[in-house]
């Protein structure tokens, strides 16, 4: 315990501690952070950061500082990934809840504004605004629609293309639900208290900013009885209180308690967004000569591929996945020369090989790659991999960046270019080994392209423009005048939108244009 509370570092004062049967201990400093230490079952330590403001700028630095210093403790067992990452703060007492939960699960939506919010003489309509998806809809708490959804939703609800409408009538029921249900916050004095209980259940209570009270319960063990049904009793009494405020929709349910300690993290976490994933099991989980490859188990969405950690590509992601990388059938490829950057696992080459292009050539640099997709998605891949070579294609194992250069070198031209290897990282800084890299595979690849020739790739969420826009600066910058179009495009693996450019070359001169 001595070298867990030394990475605090905090300056922390001890304001409770009981060792009888487990580690409880609750510290506090004078910047207002609060560290809860405990100690579960198998060996297991959780420790929480509290800060009851968002403007804290010292809890930010003390999380990173202790996020690298508990990464360094010898004794600390390294979990299957996805890793674990410090799980981003809880978001409370805002206008509205920014969190979709269901059955235990969680997943942070990109809400940034209420634009309707009325009571009808039927139902309670609100529309929240999301970065990614536009206008969402709600229908007493419950999800309808998003500005987003209209090719996916009246696609599916009207039968998914199997459907003869043809002199057809056609009857469209709408149930109303009623009923709906609030959720509240506490305004009391200021305090900050733990409480504990003989079963091992912790509750801490804390003020935060303008009236705001936050209480969270623990339990080391999530299949302890008592934990649920305090939860009830607590959420059911909290409703009742005369002098809370009611806040905004989607409805602040007590939130799902988060899951640590297992075998593997279920969570995905990128730029303080947190999505939790229906991983049951480590299929497969090995360190190559080039990279480290897992693949978790989703109910949902089959296996899913993670190479470094990085998010690849899941068993039910063929036809989205690659129907967007090979440009939403825009792009002519007949007759055509391609060059995919990756692609090790067959799925963008099983798509355009029956296309007409006369050579694809993909170049992926882990064999092992290769071998592990052919294992494990089939439904990615096909029989693409049971042969390095095809009629019109071959997989080359080679850097793809080295390959580019000799193509340089060589004056290879070919016609399309799609780049499944870099997505644009997220950050405002423009520089890094990751924008680095990437600005290189787009120097590059404008190198190799013919004149009229399209460059396809990835962006990165839809929720993240800012970071766009920097990739759309690097663009301008290029020795040769291009064009392009920012497409969305719905992984469901992902389970998000992404996005994907395509971007044309045109003469050499220096600019570029959006479409």
């Amino acid at each position: 315990m001595s070298k867990l509370i030394k990475t605090l570092n905090m300056n922390c004062n001890i304001m409770f501690e009981n060792r009888k049967d487990s580690i409880t201990a609750l510290y506090m400093n004078s910047n207002g952070l609060k560290a809860l230490l405990q100690q579960t079952d198998g060996g297991l330590f959780t420790l929480d950061i509290h800060a009851t403001t968002k403007r804290n700028s010292y809890f930010i630095d003390r999380m990173n500082q202790l996020d690298e210093n508990i990464r360094k403790l010898d004794f600390a067992e390294i979990p299957k990934t996805p890793r674990y990452d410090s799980l981003p703060a809880s978001k409370r007492g805002r206008e509205f809840s920014c969190y979709d939960f269901s059955d235990g699960m969680i997943g942070e939506r990109d809400f940034d504004k209420v634009v309707l919010d009325e009571v009808t003489s039927r139902q309670h309509i609100r529309i929240l605004h999301s970065v990614s998806f536009g206008n969402v809809f709600y229908c007493n708490g419950d999800l309808n629609l998003a500005e987003s959804d209209y090719e996916g939703f009246s696609h599916a609800m009207s039968g998914i293309g199997k459907v003869d409408y043809v002199d057809k009538t056609v009857l469209i029921l709408v149930h109303l639900q009623s009923d709906t249900q609030t959720n509240s916050v506490i305004e009391i004095q200021k305090i900050t208290a733990l409480y504990a209980n003989s079963n091992r259940l912790k509750a801490l209570l804390q003020e935060a900013d303008e009236g705001l009270f936050t209480l969270d319960i623990h339990t080391t063990n999530i299949d302890n009885p008592e934990f649920k049904a305090l939860v009830n009793k607590v959420d059911e009494d909290i409703r009742k209180l005369e002098f809370a405020e009611i806040p905004k929709t989607p409805r602040y349910d007590s939130l799902p308690p988060l899951k640590r300690g297992r075998e593997f993290s279920c969570y995905d976490v990128c730029e303080g967004f947190i999505v939790e994933k229906d991983f049951d099991k480590v299929v497969f989980d090995e360190v190559t000569s080039k990279q480290h490859i897992r693949i978790l188990h989703s109910v949902a969405f089959g296996n899913c591929l993670y190479c470094d950690n990085d998010t690849n590509i899941g068993e039910t992601d063929y036809e989205a996945f690659s129907y967007a990388l090979s440009g939403f059938g825009r792009v002519e490829y007949t007759n055509k020369t391609v060059l995919i950057l990756g692609g090790g696992d067959g799925c963008i080459v099983r798509r355009i090989k029956d296309l007409g292009s006369s050579m694809i050539t993909a170049v992926d640099y882990d064999q092992r790659m290769i071998d592990v997709t052919k294992l494990y998605f089939r439904p990615i891949c096909g029989d693409v991999l049971d042969s390095m070579t095809g009629k019109n294609y071959r997989i080359i194992i080679e850097d793809a960046e080295e390959y580019l250069k000799r193509a340089v070198k060589n004056r290879l031209k070919v016609d399309v270019i799609i780049n499944d290897i870099t997505s644009i990282p997220v950050s405002l800084k423009n520089e890094g080994n990751k924008w680095i890299f990437l600005r290189q595979l787009l120097n590059l690849s404008m190198e190799v392209l013919k004149e009229n020739g399209i460059y396809i790739c990835h962006g990165n969420a839809a929720r993240y423009p800012q970071y766009q826009k920097l990739f759309e600066n690097a663009l301008n910058k290029l020795q040769y005048s291009v064009t392009f179009s920012k497409e969305i495009a719905y992984i469901p693996s992902y389970q998000e939108n992404w996005i994907i450019y395509l971007i044309w070359k045109n003469s050499k001169k220096q600019g570029c244009t959006h479409k």
